[in-house]
């Protein structure tokens, strides 16, 4: 085997070292050499191109093919799981309905909200009311609840073209039902022509705190 290794190293250094010599002494020949190998030469590797891009486009024809019955299943897969998801939310939809018969549920109201802004008021002993203006004045309605991001501010009394009257919760003709967070007791907050309203009605006053949040009880 090192003697086969040794004869071939050979052997191209002896073919390098001759062309060497003819294309130094006669560059013609050698280039004609040159142009006939690329005659022989040229057909042959056109030949071995056209049989790979044959034998790549019908890998890629199989791989294809593979995956379209690949996706197929997927597509499959997921049209199930669709129709499953589907029959499941008709079936929920159909029991929701069935409780509601049963409870005699009355669904609510979307609410509807619209924004204003005070104009003026009208302090004094007995009434504490406001003025309010609103692009949406139209759509504001007597005893329509109006509040701000403390809270209940008051109703609305009566409208007008351009402005609404809204009776404060701090107006003695103010008497809304409430209930205390912590406790859940419920009581009457009357006005009482000042900045703090009363809790009246109130049966027990032991487990109220100082601070403890107020909020309307809905009923």
């Amino acid at each position: 085997m090192l003697l086969v290794s040794k004869i071939s190293l050979f052997l191209l250094i002896l073919i390098s070292g001759i062309l060497f010599l003819v294309n130094k002494f006669s560059p013609d020949s050698l280039e004609n050499f040159r142009v006939e190998v690329a005659d022989i030469t040229d057909p042959v590797s056109d030949f071995f191109i056209d049989v790979f891009d044959g034998v790549k486009l019908v890998f890629e024809q199989v791989d294809n093919i593979v995956h379209a019955n690949t996706y197929s299943r997927q597509l499959q897969k997921t049209k199930n799981e669709n129709y499953n998801l589907r029959l499941q939310v008709y079936n929920l939809q159909n029991e929701n309905k069935s409780l509601q018969e049963l409870v005699k549920y009355i669904p609510q109201k979307a609410k509807e909200v619209y924004s204003a802004r005070i104009t003026s008021r009208a302090p004094g002993s007995v009434v504490q009311s406001a003025y309010i203006k609103s692009s949406s004045i139209a759509h504001i309605e007597k005893d329509n609840v109006v509040t701000n991001k403390d809270g209940l501010v008051g109703q609305v009394e009566s409208v007008a073209d351009d402005y609404a009257n809204i009776i404060m919760v701090t107006d003695r003709r103010s008497n809304i039902p409430v209930k205390c967070k912590n406790s859940g007791k419920r009581a009457i907050l009357h006005g009482n022509g000042n900045e703090k309203p009363e809790l009246t009605y109130l049966l027990n006053t032991k487990k109220l705190v100082v601070g403890e949040e107020i909020l309307t009880s809905g009923d």
